[in-house]
Formats: C-alpha cells, sequence, structure tokens
C-alpha cells in the first residue's frame, strides 16, 4: 500500500491510502480510500463538510454531519474501488483523495498519488522458413489475444507454401494475413509447411563413345556419340515435362553446350547427339543438362584417346604407345592391362609403392585424401555427418586442398559428390597442373550441406 497525505488544516488532514487489492494478466482492482487523520493530540466532534476518495478518474465521495474523531488517531470517509484492464504499455493510474470541512474548524486537505499498472504479459512468435526463405520476423503475442499471423510468404525453389504449423514435420494449422484466437500464451516457433512441386528430373544413364560420322563405333573416331536415358516426375505435377536437353563438354576455357536442344517436351526417353571435333590424341569431359518445369540436374562421363599400336607425331617429336602420339613432343603409352618389368619410378616414385600426394587441406569438417600407386591417383573427399559444410555456387566454388606437385592431372577431374533439397554437390580437380580441389553447388537454393562424398581417379 502506499500512502500520501494532504495539507494541514488546523490539527486534522487528509490521509489517502492506494494499493492493488488484486491483479491477474488482464488487469487490476485498485483500491483508493479517504481517511481523516487528527494531529496533536487533538479530537473532533460533529464536525461536517464533504469528502471523496477517486481512481482512474472515477470517484465515490459522501456530505458527512457528524464527524468524530479521537485524538491522534484515524477514520476512513470513504472509498473507491476500480478495475483497470491492462494493455500493451505500462500504465501510471491517479489515486485522489480530498475533505472540505465546513463551518467550525473549516479547511480543504487533498492528496493524489500515482500507482503502475505493469503492462499486459506478452510472448514471442518467431517463424522458421524450414528448408526455404524469408519467413517474416518475429511476432509479439499478448496474454489472450488473437495471433495475428504476418502476411509474408516464405519461398522455395521447387515448393508451394501451404501455411504455418507448431512441428517442422506437421500439416499447415496457420495461414498468412489471418487472426487467430486462443493460442498458446508462450514462446513458440511456427515452422512453413510445404508441398513438393515435382521430384527433380533424373538422368538414368549417360554414356559418350567415339564413332564415325554415322555413329559406329571406332576407336581413333574424331566423332563422339553421347546418349542419355531420362525422366521426369509427372506424379507430383501432371504438367510437368522435359524443356530442355542439352549435351557439352569441356576444354582449357571451360564448360561449352552444343547449340542443338536434344529434347524439349516428354516425360521420358533416350535422346542422342553426334557431334564431331573431337581429336583422336585428346582426352574430353563431357556432360549432359536435363531441365524440366522446376528444376535442373546434370551427369558426367569422358572419353579417352584413340587407342593406337603404334603413332609418331607428325614432327617426329612424340611417340604414342596404344593411344595417339602427344603433339609437341613426349610419349604415351596405354595398355590394360599394362605391363611393364623392372622397377618402374614415376616422378622419382616405384610405381608399385602407395603414396601420400596430398598437399594441404584447408577444412577441418572436409578431409581430402590423396594417394598414388601403379600410376593411379585415387582422390577421395568426404563431409561427414556432424557438422555443416558451406558451398559456393560454381562462379565463386569451395577450395578444399591441394595435390602435390608432378601427381596432378592434366585435365581437370568432376564429380558429383551430393544431393540435398534439390540441390547438387560437385567435386573437381582443376586441370592445367594447378593440382587445386575444391567443389559447388548447382541447382536448388540449398548452401549448407549436411553430407558428401565422392571418389575421383586419374593416371599420370
Amino acid at each position: 500500500m502506499a500512502d500520501a497525505y494532504g495539507a494541514q488544516q488546523y490539527n486534522w488532514r487528509c490521509w489517502l491510502g492506494s494499493w492493488i487489492k488484486s491483479e491477474d494478466n488482464n488487469g487490476v482492482t485498485i483500491r483508493a480510500e479517504c481517511r481523516m487523520q487528527t494531529l496533536n493530540g487533538w479530537n473532533y466532534t460533529g464536525l461536517k463538510g464533504h469528502v471523496g476518495a477517486g481512481a482512474n478518474g472515477q470517484w465515490a465521495d459522501a456530505d458527512p454531519t457528524n464527524i468524530t474523531i479521537g485524538a491522534n488517531s484515524s477514520q476512513v470517509m470513504c472509498a473507491k474501488e476500480v478495475y483497470v484492464a491492462k494493455t500493451h504499455s505500462q500504465q501510471s493510474i491517479d489515486t485522489r483523495a480530498n475533505i472540505r470541512i465546513n463551518g467550525a474548524y473549516a479547511g480543504l486537505s487533498e492528496a493524489i498519488l500515482a500507482l503502475t499498472v505493469a503492462a499486459k504479459p506478452s510472448h514471442t512468435v518467431s517463424f522458421n522458413a524450414n528448408g526455404g526463405s524469408g519467413a517474416p520476423g518475429n511476432v509479439t503475442k499478448w496474454w489472450g489475444e488473437s495471433l495475428t499471423i504476418p502476411s509474408t510468404k516464405p519461398t522455395r525453389a521447387n515448393y508451394t507454401f501451404l501455411g504455418w504449423s507448431k512441428s517442422a514435420t506437421g500439416t499447415a494449422q496457420y495461414q498468412p494475413g489471418q487472426s487467430y484466437v486462443g493460442t498458446s500464451d508462450s514462446n513458440y516457433t511456427l515452422y512453413a509447411v510445404w508441398k513438393l512441386n515435382s521430384l527433380p528430373p533424373t538422368i538414368d544413364s549417360y554414356y559418350a563413345y567415339r564413332c564415325d560420322a554415322s555413329g559406329n563405333a571406332q576407336d581413333d573416331g574424331t566423332y563422339v556419340k553421347h546418349v542419355a536415358v531420362w525422366h521426369v516426375d509427372a506424379d507430383h505435377d501432371t504438367s510437368n515435362q522435359c524443356t530442355s536437353l542439352k549435351f557439352g563438354y569441356k576444354d582449357s576455357s571451360g564448360w561449352h553446350d552444343y547449340d542443338v536442344v536434344v529434347a524439349s517436351s516428354g516425360t521420358s526417353g533416350t535422346s542422342s547427339i553426334i557431334p564431331g571435333g573431337y581429336p583422336a590424341s585428346s582426352t574430353y569431359e563431357l556432360r549432359c543438362t536435363l531441365t524440366d518445369k522446376h528444376a535442373s540436374v546434370q551427369s558426367f562421363t569422358m572419353i579417352g584417346p584413340a587407342k593406337f599400336i603404334l603413332d609418331f607425331s607428325a614432327d617426329g617429336t612424340g611417340i604414342g604407345i596404344g593411344q595417339a602420339a602427344p603433339d609437341g613432343g613426349g610419349v604415351n603409352i596405354l595398355g590394360n592391362p599394362l605391363n611393364l618389368n623392372g622397377t618402374v619410378l614415376v616422378n622419382g616414385y616405384a610405381a608399385s609403392n602407395t603414396v601420400d600426394v596430398k598437399q594441404s587441406q584447408k577444412w577441418d569438417n572436409i578431409t581430402l585424401a590423396a594417394t598414388y600407386s601403379n600410376r593411379t591417383v585415387v582422390v577421395n573427399v568426404v563431409h561427414p555427418l556432424g557438422s555443416q559444410a558451406t558451398v559456393e555456387d560454381v562462379t565463386k566454388q569451395t577450395e578444399i586442398g591441394y595435390i602435390k606437385e608432378g601427381f596432378r592431372p592434366g585435365l581437370a577431374y568432376t564429380a558429383l559428390a551430393g544431393y540435398q533439397n534439390g540441390t547438387a554437390v560437385f567435386v573437381e580437380i582443376e586441370g592445367g597442373g594447378s593440382g587445386k580441389v575444391k567443389c559447388w553447388r548447382y541447382g536448388g537454393s540449398q548452401t549448407s550441406f549436411d553430407f558428401f562424398a565422392t571418389s575421383i581417379s586419374y593416371q599420370i
């Protein structure tokens, strides 16, 4: 209880007693009492006048005609109780009391006191895009009031937003822009509920081989037949179909797609193309890109150089055994199996020994391992479960580490390492002798991955 006193008149004064009598989450009951107090050993009999007590602008008053009070004591003259509803902000509520005595010992004594009423309790409701992006910010849920869901909708590639749920795996219970009565008065998170529009398109198989212009297999052919078996998902979206199927190749300047679109409709098929311009002495990485209404995927393969028993370069500086002679001098040898007698050294190491050829590794949660044995380098990249790995897109790429000089490939090698929420992760070993091992993501909006792994091997 709080007290306040009015001005002393003769030997009496007004005494205001105010307090919050009861309180719950919705409001408080305030009581204000007007008391007359005697001072300095005086007492009064038969006084008359007007008394009043008020709270938050509401009053109780009386006109007593026989006020009798003993020496140094007090008496409640009137009281007022008021209910004040809590709001979203703290409130300051005025309480007042006054006494006016007429006739003998006349005077006016008035007291004022402010009481603080706390704001209504509140809680925070947050929003989790649950695999998407663009969730609205937190909202405040006030005690006993309806919850209004923000109108902002998250987005997710290849998914339709259905609403919000209290569970990450639940069904939609709340819709954007709507208000709901009786929701929980507590802190909680609402999760986006998604409907998959379509499964990613699938390249069931992709292979290529050297051939003549008609597609007949030919070991030293300078044409290559690309063949892909593919399908798209029409179960989740019956209007879904292939919008583009292209083939491409990689050279020293990067990846190139042929201008021709091999397929641009349908839900499944076997498609092929026979482009020329593949010199017999070279190795090429090849790819197939399939796109449907919702997403795009890729598959990779490669062709090696043409096979020869013995070949000489035109300038007489190169020899090829089992494959074409290299331009610019040197020796190319290809055999399966390749039998060499005696001790064979490659870059100063016995070819039959297993050698650790990893130069460096950048990340603790992405492991790079590289070993060499019998002319073959095997590179393993693993991001195990237990942490998240952030992977940049193909324009920036994420460096993993390096392979030692002398064991680096002349051409780039790329392999699919993982697939999560519509986004693929590829690992590549750079060509040109750089030895850098890197990864990048393609398709979808996923940037952080739970797990991916792959193995790449090549011969030197």
